[in-house]
């Protein structure tokens, strides 16, 4: 498909939209939709978190599809804690129970329990039932359903280790990049607190997924090192292994209505124009698979959101209008199918646009769970569910696409989605074809766009009142100067330094980073065995 100039883009997704593909209101979907089966948790250990602890974020249970018949399930326990005199002061210990079932049937296959310390996020899924587990700075693998018949479902797997507090992890669709982002370690660093400089270490991995099905054992291959830097904040950053996107302003003209143009940028450098967003905010992107994104943006104001579906192509697929808001989004994809779920806060009538901090019991009326087919924006399954997981860990959709799973009160609830049609199979072997190069070169961002001499003045002058932008980043060009070999975030004004040794997390195992064998003891040198 040839590439459009720049200010026609727009105009084209704007047409594309206005014409071709009206703007639409999500569909109501089925009325009732019943699920196929019920498996009640109470038994098993299981008891409901008080509604109030669920929208700060934390990570109070998860539901993951281990296979098309088993799920993992896990959840706080109740128990005693054994004291331990060297936690630091500000650990939050609390007992995680890990659950192998087997569905329809309930049958719980192993279980386990786990001492975390502290209420952030603690499980990612992989490819083929493994996950990710992370206990305070250390990152484990686990395959439960492979390692069932060992007698050790749950045996850990070193992966990565940070001596430093893991603040982010981020995994792209099909789990081949991995981001993680991590803080100064508060209990051993006071200071971090009262520090204004830029402190958040960004590592990037691209990982291999294992091609062996959920029971059968075999390891993971390791995370392969890909780039690391600094940044001044957290930031969630629409990636794949291939490369990354970025959205650009587009001012108002004769012929395009203004809005923001999104482009693909390569780790390896190259640029790709995509379409244009008729959104009036600044869009995020997310990407559901390899070739195929969606924007988030809004239409004439922020209460007023929409959702965008685009494809590395450079072809809007749909926008569609979205009622009540789409900020707590939390997506489950199934990239091989070309559907994905999207869960989001309902709220009550009269909030408008709420800030993170003002989210609670008083202005959210349900979570909204919605899965759709990528290619063709149609609903295919819609639920609405109390009480209310702001963090989204509470469902997950199967990885061929075929199965829903939520918890409702102490209850699992499986749903049957429908098959895909002839047209959803092209249409997945269409965004399979689309699949970018494969890339081995170092992860590099920078900021979009240049800033102009008065903006760099106006920060010079006032620079707590121009705030770091980290919606969106633009990879720098390639000379023969820039071997790639670190790095480089741009913040207010120039590059920030490449980390310092170790604050990219150590991969666990037998890897080129392990030190080589030594038969000195701690502290000894050569010179002390002559």
């Amino acid at each position: 498909m040839p590439q459009l100039p720049l200010q026609r883009r727009l105009l084209a997704a704007t047409l594309l939209v206005a014409g071709l593909a009206p703007l639409r209101v999500l569909a109501a979907g089925p009325k009732t939709p019943q699920p196929v089966a019920k498996i009640p948790l109470a038994e098993m250990g299981f008891y409901p978190t008080p509604p109030r602890l669920l929208f700060p974020g934390g990570a109070m249970f998860t539901v993951n599809f281990v296979d098309s018949s088993h799920l993992l399930v896990t959840f706080n326990a109740r128990g005693l804690l054994n004291r331990d005199l060297n936690d630091p002061p500000d650990d939050q210990d609390r007992k995680v129970a890990a659950l192998l079932i087997s569905y329809p049937s309930g049958e719980v296959l192993a279980r386990t329990e786990w001492l975390t310390h502290d209420h952030a996020r603690y499980l990612w899924a992989l490819p083929n039932g493994r996950f990710l587990l992370r206990i305070r700075g250390k990152v484990s693998v686990i395959a439960p359903l492979a390692n069932l018949p060992t007698g050790d479902a749950f045996r850990e797997q070193p992966y990565l280790q940070s001596d430093r507090r893991i603040g982010l992890m981020l995994l792209s669709p099909g789990g081949e990049m991995m981001v993680v982002e991590t803080v100064a370690n508060t209990s051993t660093t006071p200071q971090f607190a009262e520090s204004t400089a830029a402190d958040v270490g960004i590592s990037f991995y691209r990982v291999t997924p294992p091609t062996v099905g959920p029971g059968v054992a075999g390891d993971i291959a390791r995370p392969r090192y890909a780039g690391s830097g600094r940044f001044q904040s957290m930031v969630d950053i629409p990636l794949t292994a291939e490369g990354f996107l970025d959205a650009s302003q587009e001012p108002p003209s004769k012929s395009s209505p203004g809005g923001y143009l999104f482009d693909f940028y390569t780790h390896s450098g190259k640029k790709q124009e995509l379409a244009g967003f008729d959104t009036s905010c600044r869009p995020t992107a997310v990407f559901l698979s390899r070739s195929e994104f969606i924007g988030f943006g809004c239409r004439g104001s922020a209460d007023k959101p929409e959702l965008g579906a685009f494809n590395l192509k450079g072809d809007p697929l749909w926008v569609e209008s979205v009622p009540n808001g789409v900020r707590t989004a939390y997506l489950a994809t199934a990239p091989e199918v070309g559907r994905f779920g999207l869960s989001r806060l309902i709220f009550t009538a009269g909030t408008t646009n709420p800030q993170p901090d003002e989210i609670g019991v008083s202005n959210v009326e349900s979570q909204q769970i919605t899965v759709i087919q990528t290619w063709s924006g149609q609903e295919l399954l819609k639920l609405s569910t109390t009480p209310v997981h702001g963090n989204g860990q509470n469902y997950d959709l199967s990885a061929d696409g075929q199965s829903l799973v939520l918890l409702r009160d102490d209850t699992l609830e499986l749903y049957q989605l429908p098959p895909l049609s002839d047209k959803d199979k092209a249409a997945v072997a269409e965004a399979v074809a689309a699949y970018p190069q494969r890339e081995t070169a170092l992860v590099t961002l920078r900021r979009s766009g240049p800033k102009t001499a008065e903006e760099l003045a106006k920060e010079a002058v006032k620079p707590a009142e121009t705030p770091l932008d980290t919606s969106t980043f633009r990879i720098p060009a390639r000379t023969d100067a820039d071997p790639l070999s670190t790095l480089q975030i741009v913040g207010d004004q120039g590059a920030a330094p490449p980390p310092p040794p170790g604050d990219a997390p150590e991969v666990q195992g037998d890897q080129p980073h392990r030190k080589p064998p030594t038969l000195l003891l701690p502290g000894e040198t050569p010179e002390d065995k002559k």
